[in-house]
């Protein structure tokens, strides 16, 4: 099932390595809208944002 393969993928990411392209990949989406997800989730305080 698609969905199970998603929630595995998930239960394996490192939330200290999450990327606009790991998340553009991931959902398949162009990377404005992965970057755009990525700040909501800053937001929403479900990412930490950190600066290189």
């Amino acid at each position: 099932m698609l969905l199970q393969k998603y929630l595995q993928t998930i239960e394996k990411i490192n939330p200290n390595k999450i990327y606009v392209e790991n998340v553009r990949g991931f959902f398949k989406v162009p990377t404005f809208v992965a970057k755009l997800m990525c700040e909501m989730a800053v937001v929403d305080k479900v990412f930490i944002k950190k600066w290189h």
